[in-house]
């Protein structure tokens, strides 16, 4: 169990899960700490995957938001094919929601796990 995040490795659907957790991300210090610890996890994969992300109460202080999000993105192009997430707050939904059109990315947010789950295995069939 992470500090920051839980991650795991779904086989039978082949993509990972990452559960973060209830934490406030104060700085830049703060958002490295948390990318090192999902970089850590994922790079144990050792391949790029589907990912299904839970925003659980994850809060990004303003001190912290720019570090975040450049390291999202990082995080992102180095692990993921596609992302899809779901739960958080409002606002950290509405930053992924911001950020996505930014980036030319699909947001991919949703409200429930098993809602995030379908649409990833929807996308898959087409």
């Amino acid at each position: 169990m992470g500090k920051f995040a839980d991650v795991t490795y779904d086989a039978k659907h082949a993509f990972a899960h990452i559960q973060y957790r209830p934490v406030a991300l104060e700085n830049g210090a703060d958002a490295r700490a948390f990318a090192k610890e999902i970089d850590r996890e994922m790079s144990k994969l050792e391949k790029k995957v589907d990912i299904i992300v839970n925003l659980g109460e994850l809060v990004v202080k303003p001190a912290a938001v720019a570090t975040y999000d450049e390291e999202r993105q990082r995080m992102f192009a180095a692990y993921a094919l596609r992302a899809y997430r779901y739960g958080g707050s409002a606002l950290v939904r509405t930053r992924i929601l911001t950020s996505s059109t930014l980036h030319d990315q699909a947001a991919n947010v949703f409200a429930t796990f098993d809602e995030a789950r379908a649409a990833l295995l929807r996308d898959r069939g087409r």
